[in-house]
């Protein structure tokens, strides 16, 4: 210790020891250099007063400020200015006239919190209880101007967050956001990106995150075009439509005969009109232009059911709502019997009494046998035996193998010379040699050339010349001469000839009274052939209207209008090689009539009555006509052929396919008579065409009793013993026109794929349109509403007075016993690809349906729009599969201002968002809880926190930001804490001490 008149310096520490017991120390820290404190010149002014420094040590008594006690839980403390003051409500009077709580989390990165709730102790939550942070803009001079209300309404399946806004201190309030997990509100009508842009425009986006699925799929304004764009795969952009071509329709309904029409007036002035008509007990009335009355009575007969016993059996009782019983008996048999087991319940039991088998093989002498084990523990045996050149053998148990030796003679043949002939020598397989000698005889003459060839001749003597008569004696010996003979025969086992050397051979019967029929008879099967040679002729002479008479099945070869005519004519049709034989019958030489052909018939024949007929038949077969073979699918059977002659000549000469063919083919392959399905063709050349092959022509008329199928480019239909009037056409665009009612039986509508576009049960009680389109509007009306996928129903008319205040309706009922069947509209859209004609998964982003809402802007007697206003549209939030199907909604509306669209509300189940510039949360009767903007959240209501006790709250781990209430809190009950980053805890707010 060191001392002098100025200072008292004491190193370390300084120890004073109190008057009767105990010390206090003061020790200075360890800093470098010399640290001074002045102290104050006077004592206090009064009790309580603390030392304060200055910066530059000076020492002076100022005031101790006490804490005080709050009265009431959830209070916080605050200094107003002048002290600290307990206040459920805390005024700001800093320069920025605002309220912050700011705290640091781990990182020390600042943010905000204020946590409002009600006592975690002592308050269970039920639905419809809320908390809110409350926004007020006051001062001394003005009256309350403005209170925002932000906060959450508490459910235990779905809470909202609100925003509530009001200027009248709640007396009405408006609420400018709803937001719970099902679905999003917002009073607002713009929603606005880029909202502090000034500059030249940039793009914009709404994006939807797809996570690890893939990349992320956007709806952007692209600035540089002008458009809204979209994209499924993250990089490729396609511009969206922003017209409709389609047609549209309005309705009304007309009286008709026997029912009523319902009218589709559409865009493109055509009328299609659909007949509804009554039938039986059921009766279709129009009742004004926009209702069809559909009445039905039922009058079928209703029964009620019963079973009865019956000897043998059960009766099956109908007792039919007229009074009468129909009765049906069931009866047993064998090894079924039949019972009736109560009023409802018919019993029918039976027990199966077949034996079934098992098999195997075994060997026996001789063969092997095949046996049968039945079920009853009985044994069959059926033995397969060997026999000459065939053995049987069991080769396992389930095989028995048959074997046969081919033991015929088959034969090789040679000639040998012999005297007076030469042989014919079969040497056969056995080793054995059969010869059959050729000896010559009277002008024949055998003579061996080769080891495999004998030429059979005849000599040249005097008596075989021409004029002579050849015949074979009893021997077998020729001889020739001439003669004159009334009956004249050649016959022998071999073929004959009849011939001159020179000149005609002529067979002519006497004339006169003489006079007899020349006949040319064949043997048993045989044929008379009548073939020219080279260029000969057969020449047919009928004169004095003779008849050309068959009494067989056919005529073959090719009969001529004369003997000079050319071979193209009659001979064959087409050109070389590609043709076909057949008959001519040719007018050239009296064109006065035209050639013909008359099949007629009588009566009293072999197929008598009404079945008598001329026919004119086509046979086809496949194979030769020694091996015919069954005809097979597609195959022709005849056709009736029309053609004639063009600018260069006939045109059978040039060309293979004729210009009409009326063609009859095989629509199966036939079998017996069990398959013999037929399809009958009408081919014809149309107009201005090149025809080169039957490609080119069209199928007019395809039909079998399966299926009728037409080709034209227009269809009419008219009138026929009335008159000529035309009552339906077809045109090439595939327009209907009738110019009566249309009646379907069917009950069903099909397009061209075959499905149903328009259904109606066989009592008229209800219609269902099926169409990816349907348009409903007023015959007047031609505007179109939305897109090419759009539902338009408009029951106004702004023509016509009458009908300025009628509201538009588009109801879906349902009746319901059990009350959990509801209405639904059900949209289902999938993607198809229309080259496999197969469907895919729906990709994320993928549109799944939309609802369209349009308004009018114009003056003119149609609706005059720049398309929907407002779009609610549910689109896929991920890649669908089967048991992936997550959805996304959102309401797209139309600036204020302007025509621009965007998402106001926009949710799904990882995220929902609300854009607008002023949103506000309000209760059921329009009470502003909170309201939001782009400055502030102002609430309506106070703020609730969570509340629980200390140590509850010190078993939970915090977060940055977080603030609870502390019910248990030391001094008063209630105090506000805060997760206090830098120690790791919760810590109070009014004093940084851990909770």
């Amino acid at each position: 210790m060191t001392t002098n008149q100025q200072n008292f310096r004491v190193r370390k520490g300084l120890t004073i020891d109190g008057s009767t017991s105990g010390s206090v120390s003061l020790t200075a820290a360890a800093v470098s250099g010399t640290q001074a404190y002045t102290l104050p010149t006077a004592v206090p002014a009064a009790n309580g007063y603390v030392l304060a420094s200055q910066t530059d040590g000076t020492l002076s008594w100022i005031s101790n400020a006490t804490i005080p006690n709050g009265t009431a839980q959830g209070q916080v403390l605050y200094w107003d200015g002048t002290d600290w003051v307990a206040e459920e409500t805390v005024t700001s009077v800093v320069a920025a006239n605002r309220l912050t709580a700011r705290f640091l989390n781990s990182n020390n990165t600042a943010t905000s919190s204020l946590r409002v709730n009600r006592d975690y102790d002592t308050y269970t939550y039920v639905t419809g209880d809320s908390t809110a942070i409350q926004y007020q803009i006051a001062s001394d001079t003005q009256p309350v101007t403005g209170i925002g209300l932000t906060g959450f309404a508490y459910s235990a399946t779905d809470p909202s967050f609100i925003a509530v806004t009001t200027t009248d201190n709640f007396t009405t309030r408006t609420t400018v956001m709803d937001v719970n997990g099902t679905d999003a509100k917002f009073d607002a009508t713009i929603l606005t990106l880029n909202y502090n842009l000034a500059g030249a425009a940039t793009d914009a986006f709404y994006a939807v995150n797809r996570g690890s699925t893939g990349a992320d799929v956007a709806l952007k304004w692209n600035a540089a075009t002008n458009k809204w764009q979209f994209t499924n795969d993250g990089t490729t952009y396609y511009d969206m439509v922003t017209s409709d071509t389609n047609t549209t329709y309005t309705i009304n309904a007309s009286s008709t005969t026997g029912g009523a029409n319902f009218n589709l007036v559409g865009s493109d002035a055509s009328t299609d009109t659909i007949a509804y008509l009554g039938s039986g007990a059921t009766t279709v009335t129009r009742t004004d232009a926009n209702t069809i009355t559909i009445s039905s009575v039922d009058t079928n007969t209703t029964y009620t059911v019963d079973a009865t016993s019956t000897t043998g059996g059960a009766n099956l009782n109908l007792v039919g709502s007229d009074s009468t019983t129909d009765t049906v008996a069931y009866l047993g048999s064998g090894a079924t019997t039949v019972t009736r087991t109560d009023a409802n319940t018919i019993t029918i039991s039976s027990v199966d009494t077949n034996t079934t088998y098992t098999q195997d093989v075994s060997s026996t002498t001789g063969g092997a046998n095949l046996n049968l084990v039945g079920s009853d523990s009985t044994t069959d045996t059926v033995k397969f035996a060997g026999g000459t050149n065939v053995t049987v053998v069991a080769t396992d148990a389930s095989t028995v193998t048959i074997n046969a030796t081919d033991t015929n003679t088959t034969y090789d043949f040679n000639a040998t010379s012999t005297t007076g002939g030469a042989n014919l020598n079969l040497v056969g397989s056995d080793s054995t040699t059969d010869t059959v000698k050729l000896t010559n005889g009277g002008h024949i003459t055998a003579t061996y050339t080769s080891g495999t060839e004998v030429t059979l001749g005849s000599d040249a003597t005097d008596a075989n010349t021409a004029g002579t008569i050849v015949a074979r004696d009893g021997s077998g010996n020729f001889s020739a001469g001439g003669a004159t003979l009334g009956a004249v025969t050649v016959g022998i086992d071999t073929d004959q000839t009849v011939s001159t050397s020179s000149g005609n051979l002529i067979l002519q019967t006497a004339a006169g009274v003489n006079a007899g029929t020349m006949t040319l008879t064949a043997g048993a099967n045989g044929n008379i052939t009548v073939a020219p040679n080279g260029t000969g002729s057969v020449a047919l002479t009928l004169a004095n209207g003779g008849n050309l008479t068959n009494t067989r099945n056919y005529v073959q070869g090719a009969i001529r209008n004369s003997t000079t005519a050319a071979a193209g004519e009659v001979f064959t049709l087409g050109p070389a090689g590609t043709g076909f034989k057949g008959i001519s019958l040719d007018n050239s030489a009296d064109t006065v009539d035209g050639p013909m052909t008359i099949l007629r018939s009588f009566t009293g024949g072999a197929v008598a009555g009404a079945a008598t007929r001329g026919r004119f038949v086509f046979e086809r077969a496949r194979g030769t006509s020694a091996s015919p073979t069954a005809i097979q699918s597609a195959d022709q059977l005849g056709s009736i052929e029309g053609t004639g002659y063009t600018s260069t000549g006939w045109l059978a000469d040039t060309l293979a396919v004729q210009p009409a063919v009326f063609n009859f083919a095989a629509a199966e392959n036939w079998v017996s008579n069990t398959n013999l399905g037929t399809t009958a063709t009408l081919v014809l050349a149309p107009t201005a065409t090149t025809i080169s092959t039957g490609a080119n022509l069209v199928p007019v008329i395809t039909a079998n009793p399966q299926t009728f199928a037409c080709r034209s480019d227009a269809y009419t239909w008219s009138n026929g013993k009335t008159g000529t009037t035309q009552r339906m056409a077809l045109d090439v665009s595939g327009n209907l026109t009738v110019s009566g009612d249309l009646t379907v039986t069917g009950n069903d509508i099909k397009n061209s794929g075959g499905s149903n576009v328009i259904t109606m049960s066989s009592g008229n009680t209800q219609t269902d349109i099926t169409s990816n389109i349907v348009y409903i509007k007023e015959p007047t009306t031609a505007s179109t509403y939305g897109n090419a996928s759009s539902v338009g129903i408009n029951a106004g008319n702004p023509v016509a007075a009458s009908f300025n205040d009628r509201i538009s309706q588009f109801r879906v009922s349902t009746a319901t016993t059990s009350g959990t069947e509801a209405s639904t509209i059900t949209f289902n859209t999938g993607r198809y690809n229309t080259g496999t004609n197969v469907f895919s998964a729906t990709q994320s982003g993928d549109y799944l349906g939309e609802f369209f809402f349009a308004g009018n802007y114009g003056t003119t007697s149609g609706f005059t729009t720049l398309g929907p206003s407002v779009r609610f549209r549910a689109t896929a939030a991920e890649n669908f599969t089967a048991t992936n199907s997550g959805g996304a909604f959102a309401i797209n509306l139309d600036k204020i201002g302007g025509s621009t669209p965007y998402d106001a509300i926009s949710v799904n189940s990882s995220n929902a968002s609300i854009a607008s510039d002023v949103i506000t949360l309000e209760d059921s009767n329009n009470t502003d809880y909170v309201v939001f903007n782009s400055t502030s959240a102002t609430f309506a209501q106070p703020v609730g926190f969570p509340v629980k006790t200390a140590a509850q709250w010190n078993a939970i781990t915090g977060a940055v930001g977080q603030q609870v209430c502390v019910s248990n809190s030391p001094t008063v009950g209630g105090r506000m804490a805060f997760w206090d980053t830098t120690n790791s805890r919760w810590s109070y707010v009014s004093d940084n001490s851990a909770v």
